[in-house]
């Protein structure tokens, strides 16, 4: 059985938090304020828009910005992080692409498929940088979406998030 450094899979859960969860407490605490939308909304062909109204420049920029401040705080360098804020920003585009294809709204649950593509990319380009084996990245993975289970509904209750998902 491989040893797992719980460790360094308890820090890239939490930088997996942050760059994941700045930009719902962007959109809280700056409210309608710099709601600039990625996709600048434009549709494709079948009528979505590309990403959906909830991608905006606002929470990218807080997910880069405070991931890389977790990063540098974790002892993972500021650059590292930065560019794992941006591998989960992709990733999240990259979902939101997906569900407006299969015709679903921003707010609309798409059990696991919601976490995967923001977890699975970081995790698995940084695997080699880090030095954590295929299990811990399991164990990452794992933790992030067990550990977004729980704080999205108290994230609800205090009325920081607009669903409890």
């Amino acid at each position: 059985m491989a040893d797992i450094d719980y460790h360094v899979s308890g820090i890239l859960i939490l930088l997996l938090l942050v760059a994941n969860g700045a930009p719902v407490l962007a959109r809280y605490m700056l409210r309608r304020h710099f709601t600039w939308p990625i996709d600048f909304g434009i549709a494709l062909g079948d009528g979505q828009r590309l990403f959906g109204r909830t991608k905006t420049y606002r929470g990218v920029v807080a997910s880069l910005l405070l991931t890389s401040l977790a990063g540098s705080l974790f002892g993972l360098g500021g650059l590292s992080a930065l560019l794992f804020a941006c591998l989960c920003m992709v990733g999240d585009l990259l979902t939101s692409f997906f569900k407006r294809r299969l015709g679903m709204s921003s707010s609309a649950r798409f059990f696991l498929i919601d976490q995967l593509l923001e977890t699975l990319l970081p995790v698995l380009v940084f695997m080699p940088v880090w030095g954590y084996s295929m299990i811990e990245a399991g164990v990452i993975i794992l933790g992030f979406v067990l550990s977004g289970w729980i704080i999205s509904p108290v994230l609800f209750l205090l009325g920081v998030r607009r669903h409890p998902h």
